[in-house]
């Protein structure tokens, strides 16, 4: 650590100054909103860390009542139930597209799904279910989530600073919980819209003594089978073969068993799956050859967990072993020149999270410990081949569409990434003041098969590199009053490398952990029953960054470097209503500054995600059985860099362009709103609910991306989507 290691050296320190996590004030109706802490797996019998029992079924209507899991002093965490998230405008009824319209959250570009969290990259954040991760949160275009939307509980956003028991993220974590309890006997649900056909089946029987509680949902996509021109692209080419319109499907399936010991100790046992598959052929179909863009994507992503859970007369005990299996194909033809990527990977995942009794040192001084383990093995095979620069990195100045370097090279390489992380912390509290110290050692094992590239009939030279990563971390909560609470929250983060840069061709095998220090500093005042704000202030520091080398010929098995770095500053101000008679919303606004510095020496620039200004405005009302709801959306446009001229290449004869300062301009900002309207129908066994999602209401025309014309000496805006109107049903009983 260089300059990460400063910062963190002294943001640790300010935690002892600062303020955390228990919250303020309940209002009469608890909101789901900033648990701060860890769920730290004490859902026993359908108990959840003492707050009794969660809801299941459909919301009350015209008057719901959401609780709050129990908060412990952390980063500031936001928490949104499936009660509030379902019928969230914008979202059509995929309770996960909520945390695209949550604070620190940049707006994605147009259909790409990508989680942009705080100013670090996509990649850098991480997607859990049930504590097990997945290698990305939406299917491809962004149009639905991976996880079936009638099993999901609730979902917790951690833009920084998170505790102890997570790890492998340098930007922030989403969390997502399947639902625990279902009603008895067997009910279901079938569910139909233009974009997506969903069907469910749940089946709970049982008490307290013993119970059973099994949940399977299916979806598919459908936009792919009725493709309709949506965009036009300036000079008469149709935009939608821009736009993924994927064939999708997921399947997700929860079976739980809860009952009571010999030793009359509660416990439960459950199993967990998803599997999810996306296939994307794209052509512009662009008469000229030159410039013709044609892609084909396959991905496939199946996970299947054991969990087990228990109380014992010396604390808790949860335990959650998994595996899984990824698959990724893309290939890219723009003009003359080609991209192909394959990526087949396996994973194995044990995690074990002890959390001690409560130890009373001196009232009210109180102490209780948590120790656990983090294990994760990923093994790849990745073969890849085409021009070195396609697809581009971040950091990459090119324009949109513009066509690479014809260089064409291969490379077929295994991967095998090791993390093992002890951990521990304690939990104090006095009286009005709580806090969590802990540590958390990542030890990676990163080896790679070929550390040169193929060099006729030599047989391959492997290697492997051990990285030893201590990740202290610390929090501290003051309550200044019944309806004030202080909080700060800091540590230090690594992830390992991306599997797809150990290449010895295209990237370097010997890179090691990237790094960052967080920080983040919040107030957390309750306004007046079901009304609450938070102000939240935070900083990330990055360090040894995965760039491209800086110079044209880069040294053998060089391509890439760890000499990137990078600061995001910010700060987050929200207001929100927890969902109470019939009435929920938020209204956020996100204001940062992300840039990077690729090389030392070079001027720092901004992220290709930055986004100095985010607001969401949500807001949902049932009257009766309808329950209507509208968002707004502004943001700062992605930077860009701009292009002051252009030289004729006459060898593949084109136009190159040539470029301004890197990042120096921004596309227009965006705007937006969504509106929803569901009625619900109730019939002798089976309620009907009718709903309406319109997307950019006023069909503000947003500017997405610049298209240059082929000389580079004129450009046009590529418009976003236009009004997009989605009525669907759903029949449930």
């Amino acid at each position: 650590m260089t300059g990460a290691a400063g910062v963190a050296a002294v943001v640790v320190a300010a935690t002892l100054l600062g303020a955390g996590g228990e919250s303020p004030r309940e209002a009469p109706a608890a909101a789901p909103a900033e648990a701060s802490g860890v769920d730290d797996g004490t859902a026993v019998a359908g108990v959840v860390d003492g707050d009794g029992p969660r809801a299941s079924g459909p919301p009350d209507r015209g008057s719901t009542t959401v609780r709050a899991r129990r908060r412990r002093p952390g980063a500031s965490e936001i928490v949104v139930d499936h009660h509030e998230a379902d019928r969230a405008p914008g979202t059509r009824r995929d309770p996960l597209q909520v945390v695209l319209a949550l604070p620190t959250v940049a707006r994605a570009p147009m259909s790409s799904g990508q989680l942009v969290v705080g100013g670090a990259a996509p990649r850098d954040t991480r997607v859990l279910v049930d504590g097990v991760e997945l290698p990305r949160l939406m299917h491809l275009g962004g149009w639905r989530s991976l996880v079936g939307a009638d099993l999901v509980d609730d979902v917790t956003l951690v833009p920084a600073a998170f505790g102890v028991e997570r790890g492998r993220a340098l930007g922030g974590v989403v969390e997502v919980r399947t639902r625990r309890t279902v009603p008895d006997g067997l009910t279901g649900g079938v569910a139909l819209d233009p974009l997506d056909g969903e069907a469910t089946l749940r089946f709970g029987e049982g008490d307290d003594g013993l119970r059973v509680d099994s949940a399977v949902t299916g979806h598919v996509g459908l936009a792919a089978l009725w493709a309709t021109p949506l965009i036009a692209i300036p000079g008469g080419a149709d935009a939608l073969s821009l736009v993924p319109l994927p064939l999708t499907w997921d399947v997700t399936g929860r079976a739980g068993l809860t009952f009571v010991d010999a030793g009359g100790d509660p416990m439960d046992v459950s199993v967990g799956v998803i599997a999810a598959g996306d296939d994307l052929a794209q052509d512009d179909g662009a008469f000229d050859p030159a410039v013709r863009r044609i892609r084909d994507v396959s991905l496939s992503t199946g996970r299947v967990w054991l969990e087990h859970g228990r109380a014992l007369a010396d604390g808790r005990l949860l335990v959650t072993g998994s595996l899984g299996h990824d698959h990724g194909s893309d290939r890219v033809r723009a003009g003359g020149t080609s991209a192909a990527l394959d990526v087949d990977s396996l994973q194995f995942a044990l995690r074990t999270l002890w959390r001690g009794p409560t130890h009373v040192i001196a009232p009210p001084v109180t102490l209780r410990p948590l120790l656990g383990i983090d294990v994760q093995r990923t093994t790849s095979t990745l073969h890849r081949t085409g021009s070195p620069g396609l697809p581009a990195r971040e950091g990459d100045v090119v324009v949109f569409l513009q066509t690479p370097v014809d260089e064409d090279t291969g490379d077929l390489w295994d991967t095998d990434v090791v993390n093992v992380a002890p951990f521990m912390a304690v939990d104090g509290n006095a009286g009005r003041v709580s806090a969590q110290v802990g540590l958390r050692l990542d030890a990676f094992v990163l080896s790679t098969s070929r550390l040169l590239p193929r060099l006729g009939d030599a047989p391959d030279i492997g290697h492997t590199g051990f990285h030893l990563a201590p990740a202290p971390r610390a929090s501290l909560a003051l309550r200044a009053s019944d309806d004030v609470v202080l909080r700060v929250a800091a540590g230090l983060f690594y992830q390992a490398p991306d599997p797809s840069d150990a290449s010895a061709v295209f990237g370097a095998p010997v890179l090691g952990p990237e790094e960052a220090a967080h920080v983040a500093v919040a107030a957390d005042v309750a306004l007046w029953p079901a009304w609450r704000l938070e102000t939240t202030l935070f900083a990330r520091a990055l360090d040894h960054l995965v760039v491209r080398a800086d110079t044209p010929s880069p040294p053998l098995a060089g391509a890439l470097v760890q000499e990137g770095r990078g600061t995001v500053q910010g700060a987050t101000l929200l207001l929100r209503r927890a969902l109470v008679d019939g009435t929920a919303g938020w209204v956020s606004w996100t204001l940062s500054r992300s840039e990077r510095q690729d090389h030392p020496g070079e001027p720092p620039r901004l992220f290709d995600f930055d986004q100095t200004h985010v607001l969401q405005a949500v807001l949902t009302h049932a009257i009766g059985d309808v329950v209507v709801g509208g968002r707004a959306r502004a943001a700062t446009g992605n930077p860009r860099t701009p292009v002051v001229g252009a030289v004729f290449d006459a060898l593949h004869d084109r136009f190159d362009p040539v470029f301004g300062p890197h990042n120096a301009e921004r596309l227009p900002a965006f705007f937006a709103l969504d509106a929803r309207v569901d009625w619900t129908l109730h019939l002798d066994t089976v309620d009907v609910t009718l709903s309406a999602d319109v997307e950019n209401l006023t069909s503000q025309t947003n500017g997405e991306e610049f298209l240059w014309r082929f000389d580079y000496g004129e450009r046009a805006l590529l418009g976003g989507l236009p009004l997009l109107a989605v009525v669907g049903a759903r029949a449930s009983w």
